[in-house]
């Protein structure tokens, strides 16, 4: 197996070289420290495997982006096979077919990057890929299935859980910042805006909601306002209700450490 090795650390690259030749039917043709000598490697080389680790880190922002779309069109025209190492999550979603979420080494969801974002095998993958805000809740039967129960007492009926969930069942209701909508009182969840991030085509609130409602130890509670479809705009102090879009949000057990909506698995 021929491989070309792209690194912005050339000490890793030699280190990861010399492991890879104990094997002896594998032969690294060629490292680069960033990704576009990993293309010119690629052409020059046509090696069978590109394994690039984090190789756009040293630049800016809008070479960034250029530099990822240019590795994604020559990997689709020539179809090689490329692992590729980042901690960007932007880029993750947009380079690749499949992502694979490690932590401490463990892979914990392999999946296509739709289904990372929206279908997380579990709470680490829901909140490491993209931002979610972690509610406590429990499981109610409702006239339809089941209903997720917020803490304030708010009721948002299910249709999409799995087969594990049952009445009574203590979980974790993760909403990403893009899932809410400004609602009348009573029809979603109480909070107040205590900042304001204007970011062009969005607005970012962070939220203040009662303790008791939300899974302690997390950055931040957001609401992201998308302002092409925007009819209010909100204040820092403003009282609010939030609706989340009960086809969007994930469920999951109440350790965090699995689904518990229809047809998530670990492996796609």
């Amino acid at each position: 197996m021929r491989i070309v090795i792209a690194d912005d650390d050339m000490l890793v690259s030699g280190a990861l070289r010399t492991i890879l030749e104990k094997d002896q039917d594998i032969e690294v043709q060629g490292i680069a420290s960033n990704g576009k000598e990993a293309i010119e490697l690629y052409r020059k080389y046509e090696p069978d495997v590109l394994l690039m680790d984090e190789p756009l880190s040293n630049l800016d922002a809008k070479l960034r982006v250029e530099m990822r779309s240019a590795i994604r069109e020559v990997q689709k025209q020539v179809g090689i096979t490329t692992v590729y190492v980042t901690h960007d999550q932007e880029e993750a979603l947009s380079i690749s077919d499949r992502i694979a979420v490690m932590k401490k080494g463990e892979i914990q969801q392999t999946a296509r990057p739709h289904t990372v974002y929206t279908r997380p095998y579990n709470v680490f993958v829901s909140t490491f890929i993209g931002h979610s805000n972690l509610f406590r809740g429990r499981l109610q039967e409702a006239k339809e299935g089941l209903k997720a129960v917020f803490a304030d007492g708010y009721e948002m009926p299910l249709t999409t859980l799995g087969a594990e969930a049952s009445p009574g069942m203590e979980v974790i209701i993760s909403v990403r910042p893009e899932e809410f909508s400004i609602q009348p009182e009573g029809q979603g969840v109480r909070c107040r805006v205590h900042s304001k991030v204007f970011l062009g085509k969005y607005i970012n609130y962070g939220l203040e909601f009662p303790e008791e409602m939300l899974i302690p130890d997390q950055p931040s509670i957001e609401f992201s306002q998308d302002l092409g479809h925007a009819e209010q705009i909100l204040e820092v102090g403003d009282m609010v209700t939030l609706r989340p879009n009960p086809m969007k949000v994930n469920v999951f057990s109440a350790d965090g450490s699995h689904s518990l909506m229809e047809g998530v698995v670990q492996n796609e």
